[in-house]
């Protein structure tokens, strides 16, 4: 193949977008105790014995990062926790909005940036049939951009970042034995994807905007629960380091209520 042709095909990659996929596999897990990462803290309701009946009981993730009994917190949970493990938590647009394709725009905090999701529902998981589509809010300039996603065309944008052009969005994944949500994560600066992990649905940016606290989704289960439930591990994702961290074990499922300041 001569340089000529190369440089032809090179083009028409980045033309479709190619450029801007990179592999479909999760963020990596870090070791919190090697790393040490500064997490905010906050409040959650633990239930570590779920086939077994077992309750959920408040505790708290300190400055420290560690994990304390909480019995002082008696904030009432904000969705029933009889829910978590068992069900999706889709975005509240889904409701309003279930046929269409297209959904309707965030913008960021500056003003700058528009971003909303186009996706095309299939019966079969498949690369090219869902779309993000960034709006620059001055120059009325418009991209769309293929997401390297293995969706049946379901997606919805949840929130742009505080301080800087990054969108994060959800995908549908799965067929009709089973779906679960994937978290991505979008960087127009850099035209980068993130596919931060598997997800019920439940996702939580901190308020300085450096960390997610999202939780595990059935298709990233490894706890072995006898079906319908799946654990629900709490997982927080690095937006600077662009690293996960597990932050309960299995067997159990977990529920993030708020952050320590709200």
């Amino acid at each position: 193949m001569n340089i000529k042709r190369v440089s032809i095909l090179l083009g028409l990659l980045i033309q479709l977008g190619g450029c801007y996929r990179i592999s479909i596999t999760p963020v990596s897990f870090h070791n919190l105790s090697d790393d040490r990462p500064s997490l905010p803290a906050f409040y959650a309701f633990k239930n570590k014995d779920p086939q077994n009946s077992g309750s959920f009981n408040p505790y708290l993730f300190n400055e420290k990062g560690i994990w304390e009994s909480a019995p002082r917190f008696v904030e009432s949970p904000f969705r029933p926790l009889n829910r978590v493990g068992v069900s999706l938590f889709y975005p509240a647009e889904t409701s309003a909005n279930p046929n269409l394709d297209e959904s309707p725009e965030i913008i960021s905090a500056d003003k700058r940036w528009a971003a909303k999701t186009f996706g095309v529902k299939t019966f079969n998981d498949d690369l090219d049939n869902d779309h993000l589509i960034i709006r620059d809010v001055d120059k009325g300039y418009v991209k769309k951009i293929t997401v390297p996603a293995l969706s049946n065309g379901e997606m919805w944008p949840l929130f742009w970042h505080p301080g800087r052009p990054i969108v994060f969005f959800m995908v549908t994944v799965g067929d009709t034995t089973g779906h679960s949500l994937e978290l991505w994560e979008y960087d127009v600066a850099n035209g980068i994807f993130q596919n931060i992990g598997d997800t019920n649905g439940d996702v939580y940016l901190s308020h300085d905007g450096k960390w997610i606290m999202w939780e595990t989704g059935p298709f990233g289960d490894n706890c072995h629960l006898n079906p319908p439930l799946h654990c629900v591990l709490l997982c927080a994702y690095s937006i600077e380091k662009k690293v996960n961290y597990r932050l309960t074990e299995g067997p159990s499922i977990s529920a993030f209520q708020c952050w320590k300041n709200n």
